[in-house]
């Protein structure tokens, strides 16, 4: 298995009520029209991540688990990788419920999208104080 962890922060427009995407952003402003982004300022982009853990995700159907943790609060989105997947863009790293690829999707085919993260934590990232850690776990 491999691991891999980041964090982002919470913005007061943080609404994550996009219906197929979720987004995490190196980006420090958020426009309330940024509905699929969950948290700004990210540590990392799609481009920086770990050669071995890109590699492993452009395996077609491998599973690709996103753990989310803010405070106590915890969340785990499934989907899977790719083999069309480019890891090349510096901004965005998105996770898509449907099979779209192009330079900032980090996994397709999710169990989840912005709207059905829980609320709690929803909230928790209305506060630019909060830190999200983002781990991307690849068995």
């Amino acid at each position: 298995m491999t691991l891999f962890k980041f964090h982002c922060y919470g913005h007061k427009n943080v609404s994550s009520n996009h219906g197929t995407t979720i987004e995490f952003t190196t980006e420090s402003d958020l426009s309330t029209k940024g509905n699929c982004i969950l948290a700004v300022n990210s540590t990392c982009s799609l481009r920086n991540l770990p050669d071995n853990l890109k590699e492993k995700m452009k395996i077609d159907g491998q599973t690709i688990t996103v753990i989310l943790e803010v405070g106590h609060l915890q969340e785990k989105i499934a989907g899977y990788g790719n083999s069309k997947l480019s890891f090349t863009d510096e901004n965005a790293l998105i996770i898509r419920k449907s099979s779209f690829v192009c330079s900032r999707t980090l996994m397709i085919n999710s169990n989840k999208a912005a709207c059905d993260i829980s609320r709690d934590i929803v909230i928790s990232l209305t506060n630019p104080n909060n830190v999200l850690t983002v781990i991307i776990q690849v068995d």
